[in-house]
């Protein structure tokens, strides 16, 4: 099952990402996580030293290998300069699998040991100095998209991913790859905003919606909640000093 966890910055999205990664693994279920976001901060709530040898290489700099391993004898891709991020799998095309060994995971994949399990991290990567001022960040989720595209999650097997923040999330058709989107949003009037902003955009696209509200501090929030949200509210975090 594919997963995404949207919001806007600062709503809790990469900590409540973190703690359904941490629970997929404590139920030793196969889990890859990856942070599409700018901000790369999914790797220091999983536990890693953000400074550690083991920390995830940028997803983005390997788009190379992505490619060539990707479109493996493939007839009707006549090279990888030829695939673009939607460029669909076909005949001698290598699929990605949640539990598999390859080239791809191999340069891109570190495995995270946590509490109680383990989970596979990949990081498209932050701005390098040679991007700034030439390059926007969903050339680096491009990366992400191919191998979502390429990738086959079966029964009991998940990939997590932590969007990038804000209505930024639906500036790529990333969006559209996921069986679930978990939209973060605060019981606030800016929150309501962001999720019927996020409502209208998804709506055309049949992507499945649900939210989880964070920093939710008594009754009269969650009655604004239900107010604002209605059906979609599928769980409530309190607030954490």
């Amino acid at each position: 099952m594919k997963i995404a966890f949207a919001g806007k910055g600062g709503s809790g999205k990469t900590t409540l990402s973190s703690l359904f990664i941490r629970h997929l693994a404590a139920a030793r279920v196969p889990v890859i996580a990856i942070d599409a976001d700018i901000n790369q901060h999914l790797a220091a709530a999983l536990g890693l030293d953000e400074h550690a040898d083991s920390a995830p290489p940028a997803m983005g700099a390997q788009l190379p290998l992505i490619k060539e391993y990707l479109r493996g004898t493939n007839p009707r891709i006549a090279s990888t300069e030829t695939m673009i991020k939607t460029t669909p799998p076909g005949a001698g095309s290598p699929l990605l699998r949640v539990g598999d060994d390859n080239p791809v995971f191999d340069a891109c994949a570190r495995t995270i040991r946590l509490d109680d399990g383990e989970a596979r991290l990949i990081a498209t990567g932050p701005f390098t100095e040679s991007d700034l001022g030439v390059a926007c960040y969903h050339s680096k989720v491009g990366a992400v998209e191919l191998c979502l595209n390429h990738l086959v999650d079966g029964r009991q097997e998940f990939i997590v991913v932590d969007m990038t923040a804000g209505s930024d999330s639906f500036a790529s058709d990333m969006f559209t790859r996921f069986d679930m989107t978990f939209l973060v949003a605060e019981p606030t009037r800016k929150g309501s905003a962001v999720y019927r902003q996020y409502k209208e955009y998804a709506r055309d696209f049949g992507v499945a919606l649900r939210v989880v509200s964070n920093k939710v501090q008594g009754p009269d929030d969650l009655a604004f909640l239900r107010d604002e949200v209605g059906e979609d509210l599928l769980v409530t975090f309190g607030q954490s000093e």
